[in-house]
C-alpha cells in the first residue's frame, strides 16, 4: 500500500542514537553539535581532499553537484576512514550508505537556500540523516550551516528531485526565519541533522575554500527509496541501494530511470499538504541547540529558493 503521503503523521520510530540528551534533541530540534575530529585531523582530511578536487572552476560540490563518480568514489573513501570509526558508536544498529565533501568555493554561486533532504527510507518507521563535519573554522563570513530547529517534526510527506516544495507561502517563511540559527563550528566539530530538517548555508564571502564533509545514516537494514517527479507528471518511487547515488545524475531529464542498483516501486500521489503559520509557531520555542556555542540570528537575504533541491 502507498503511504498516505503529504498528511502529517504521528509516528513511533526506534531510538537513532545511544546518548539520551543527543537523542532528545534529534527528536525535538533535528539537530545538534558534537566534537568529532582533533584538529591536526581535521587538517589532514582536507588536505587529501583538496589534493584529488577537480581545478576546473566549479560553485559548489556536494554528493551529486559538480561531483562524477569517480571523484565519488575517492572521496567516499576518504570520509569513510575518517569518520566512521569515530561515529559508529553513537548509534543503536545503525549503518553509513554515503560519504561526501560540502565544498564551497568564495562567491554567490555557492549559496545553499534552506531546503530539507531528499526521502531516503519509509519516514513512517525509521529516521535518517547527515553527519556534517567542518574541517574548516564555520563562520558567518564563509558559509556557516543554517538550520531552523523543529521544522524536522513538521512532515509534509515525501521529498524528491522535482518533488512538491511546501514552503512558498511568504507568512509561512517569515515563521521560518524566526526560528532560524546560524551554528559557528570550528574544524573538526559536527553538526548531525535529520533529512527533514530546514538548513542551508549563505555565501563564502572570504578568499578560501570552505571544506565539509559529511557521512549518511540509516537503520540498519532500512530499504533506501528515491522518488523522482518524472516526465509523466507523477511522482515515481524506486527502491536503491548504495551503489545507485555513485552513478546516479540527479539534474538531467530523462524518460525513466532504469539501471542495477534500483527498481522500481510504483507512482505515488504527489504531496500536497504545506505548512502554516501557525503549524511553524505549533512547534514550540527555539532551544538551544545541544553541543553548540551561542548560536546567531542569520542575515535574513537569501534564505529561501523556488524549488527545493537535495543540498
Amino acid at each position: 500500500m502507498p503511504q498516505a503521503e503529504g498528511v502529517p503523521t504521528a509516528t513511533v520510530v526506534e531510538p537513532t542514537f545511544r546518548d539520551a540528551e543527543r537523542q532528545a534533541a534529534f527528536e525535538r530540534d533535528g539537530v545538534f553539535v558534537t566534537p568529532v575530529l582533533e584538529p591536526g585531523e581535521a587538517a589532514a582530511l582536507r588536505q587529501a581532499i583538496v589534493d584529488i578536487l577537480p581545478t576546473s572552476p566549479w560553485d559548489f560540490i556536494d554528493l551529486l553537484r559538480n561531483n562524477p563518480p569517480t571523484l565519488r568514489k575517492q572521496v567516499g573513501a576518504l570520509v569513510r576512514e575518517a569518520l566512521e570509526p569515530k561515529v559508529a558508536a553513537w548509534f543503536v544498529d545503525h549503518d553509513f550508505w554515503a560519504a561526501s565533501i560540502l565544498a564551497k568555493p568564495p562567491g554567490p554561486g555557492g549559496i545553499i537556500h534552506l531546503h530539507t533532504d531528499w526521502t531516503f527510507v519509509d519516514e513512517r518507521r525509521y529516521r535518517t540523516g547527515l553527519v556534517w563535519v567542518a574541517l574548516d573554522d564555520m563562520t558567518l563570513r564563509n558559509g556557516a550551516i543554517v538550520v531552523a530547529p523543529g521544522t524536522n517534526r513538521l512532515d509534509p510527506g515525501f521529498r524528491g528531485q522535482g518533488i512538491h516544495y511546501p514552503y512558498s507561502d511568504p507568512a509561512v517563511r517569515q515563521a521560518i526565519d524566526d526560528r532560524s540559527v546560524l551554528l559557528d563550528v570550528p574544524a573538526g566539530q559536527a553538526v548531525v541533522w535529520e533529512h527533514r530538517l530546514l538548513h542551508g548555508s549563505n555565501e563564502n564571502t572570504t578568499d578560501d575554500l570552505r571544506l565539509a564533509v559529511g557521512l549518511a545514516f540509516r537503520p540498519r537494514g532500512a530499504q533506501l527509496l528515491h522518488y523522482r517527479l518524472m516526465p509523466d507528471g507523477q511522482a515515481h518511487r524506486y527502491r536503491v541501494d548504495p551503489e545507485f547515488l555513485t552513478h546516479y545524475d540527479a539534474f538531467t531529464e530523462v524518460e525513466e530511470l532504469t539501471g542495477p542498483h534500483l527498481a522500481e516501486d510504483g507512482v505515488h500521489p504527489m504531496p500536497t499538504w504545506a505548512p502554516t503559520p501557525d503549524d511553524l509557531r505549533g512547534l514550540g520555542p527555539v532551544h538551544p541547540i545541544h553541543g553548540a556555542a551561542a548560536a546567531v540570528a542569520p542575515p535574513r537575504h537569501r534564505r529561501f529558493r523556488r524549488r527545493s533541491r537535495r543540498g
